[in-house]
C-alpha cells in the first residue's frame, strides 16, 4: 500500500509540474510542448487507473457538501483533460499532424477554453486535498505566512495575464510576454495556482462548519468574487518594444532579392536579418504611418478590427516602381496575426505589381505552425504571381534566436 501510495505522489507531482510546462507554451518549441502534452494525458489515464476505486463508490454512501463539490471538481477536471486531448488533436502540428481534425479556429478557442479551466480546476482539486502538516507551532506560521505571501502575489499575477478572457473566450487569441525566463514563467504560474487553492483551502475549512450547502456555495462566490476585483485592480500593462517605426535604408534592386517584412515585437526582424545574411537580398520593412500600440491588448485590438474591416494601413516607406521592377524573389516575411496576414502586409501587396515574380513566404508564429489563413490570402493577393507556399519557412516566435542554422538551409534550398 505504501509503495502503491509513493507512486500516486510522484504522479500527482509529474502531472502539475507537465502542467505548468504547458501554460507557458510560448517558452517551449512547439514539439516540446505537444509531447509534453501527450505524457501529461498519459499520467492522466495512469493516474485514474490507480484511483479506479473512486469510480466504484460514485454511487455508493451519502454524499455531503463536500463530498458533491468534490465530485463535481473532479468530473469536470476529467471533462476538461479529455477536451485538452481532443482539441489537440485540431491544431496539432507536430504530433498529431497527420491526423488533424477540420476547423481549426475553433480548435485553438476549445483549446485554451479546455486548459484554463483545467488549470483552475486542477488547482482547485489540489486546494480541496491539502493537509497542512503537523509540526511545530512556530514553524506551521511561518509556512503559511509563505503560502498566502505566494497566494496574494498569484492573485495579480492572474489579473496582469488577464486568465478570465481564457477562462469566458473574451479573447480569440492570447498574447505572450517572451521577455520573462521559463523559470520566472514557472513561478509565477505556481503562484496562481497556489492562489486557488488556497482559496479553495479557506473555503473548505470555513464551510465544513456551515450547516446550509447554500451557505457554503455563496461563501464561495464572495471569496471568487473579491479575487477577481483585488487582481483586476492591480492590472497592468506589459510592454513590448515595437520598433514600428524604424525607416528603411536605401535600396536599389541590384541584387534582384527582395527581403520585405513586417515586424512588432522584433520576432520577425530578428528572422529577416538571418534571412537578409545567407541570401544576400536588400530589406526592406514594410512600416505603417501610425505605429501600433507597445501594450499586447492595444495592438491585438487594433489588428482584429483592421481584419474585420478590412483596413489597409497606410505605409510610411515605399519602394519606387522602377526598383521594384529589378526583383526577380520576394521573400515576404511577417507574423501570423488572429490566423492571417497583419494588415501592413496586405497594403504592401496590393500597393505594387507583382506580375511573373516568385512570392516565398517566411513568418513567426505561437503556434499556427501550417500559416493558418496566411498562406491562402498571399495567393489571392498576388495571383499573377509564382507564389511558393510550399517552400514557406514557418518558425514559432520563441525558437527564432536560434533558428541560424534552419534559415541557412532553407536558402540553400531555395537555392538563392
Amino acid at each position: 500500500m505504501r509503495h502503491k501510495g509513493g507512486v500516486k505522489l510522484a504522479l500527482n507531482l509529474v502531472m502539475y509540474l507537465l502542467f505548468l510546462l504547458l501554460m507557458g507554451k510560448h517558452l517551449i518549441s512547439a514539439t516540446f510542448h505537444e509531447w509534453f502534452g501527450v505524457g501529461l494525458f498519459v499520467c492522466f489515464i495512469l493516474h485514474n487507473n490507480l484511483n479506479y476505486k473512486w469510480y466504484k463508490s460514485l454511487f455508493k454512501g451519502k454524499y455531503t457538501v463536500l463530498r458533491s463539490v468534490q465530485m463535481a471538481i473532479n468530473i469536470l477536471l476529467i471533462l476538461a483533460v479529455l477536451g485538452c486531448f481532443v482539441s489537440s488533436l485540431m491544431i496539432s502540428g507536430v504530433v498529431f499532424s497527420r491526423i488533424r481534425l477540420p476547423n481549426i479556429e475553433l480548435g485553438r478557442e476549445f483549446h485554451m477554453l479546455c486548459t484554463a479551466w483545467g488549470f483552475v480546476l486542477m488547482s482547485v482539486h489540489l486546494g480541496l486535498h491539502i493537509r497542512i502538516p503537523k509540526t511545530v507551532k512556530t514553524l506551521r506560521i511561518i509556512l503559511s505566512a509563505i503560502a498566502l505571501a505566494i497566494a496574494i502575489y498569484g492573485i495579480f499575477v492572474f489579473a496582469e495575464r488577464r486568465l478570465w478572457e481564457e477562462l469566458f473566450l473574451l479573447a480569440e487569441y492570447k498574447w505572450f510576454d517572451y521577455d520573462k525566463t521559463v523559470l520566472l514563467y514557472l513561478l509565477e504560474t505556481f503562484s496562481v495556482s497556489m492562489s486557488l487553492a488556497t482559496l479553495t483551502l479557506i473555503i473548505k475549512r470555513i464551510g465544513l462548519n456551515m450547516k446550509k450547502p447554500n451557505e457554503l456555495i455563496s461563501l464561495f462566490l464572495v471569496c471568487m468574487m473579491i479575487s477577481l476585483g483585488v487582481g483586476c485592480s492591480g492590472q497592468s500593462d506589459t510592454k513590448t518594444p515595437g520598433n514600428n517605426s524604424e525607416m528603411n535604408p536605401s535600396i536599389s534592386g541590384e541584387s534582384k532579392v527582395l527581403i520585405a517584412y513586417f515586424s512588432w515585437s522584433g520576432n520577425t526582424n530578428q528572422l529577416a536579418e538571418m534571412v537578409q545574411v545567407h541570401s544576400g537580398g536588400e530589406l526592406f520593412r514594410i512600416v505603417p504611418e501610425t505605429p501600433y500600440a507597445e501594450d499586447f491588448d492595444g495592438c491585438a485590438t487594433r489588428a482584429q478590427n483592421e481584419l474585420n474591416d478590412g483596413t489597409r494601413p497606410p505605409l510610411s516607406s515605399h519602394i519606387e516602381e522602377e526598383v521594384m521592377a529589378e526583383y526577380d524573389v520576394i521573400l515576404l516575411g511577417f507574423p501570423i496575426w488572429w490566423y492571417d496576414l497583419p494588415m501592413p502586409v496586405w497594403t504592401f501587396l496590393e500597393e505594387y505589381d507583382f506580375s511573373g515574380k516568385t512570392i516565398i513566404p517566411f513568418f513567426t508564429h505561437n503556434g499556427s505552425s501550417n500559416g493558418a489563413g496566411s498562406l491562402s490570402s498571399i495567393e489571392d493577393l498576388c495571383f499573377n504571381s509564382i507564389v511558393k507556399t510550399d517552400n514557406a519557412l514557418s518558425i514559432q516566435g520563441i525558437d527564432v534566436g536560434n533558428a541560424e542554422e534552419q534559415v541557412k538551409e532553407w536558402i540553400s534550398e531555395l537555392g538563392l
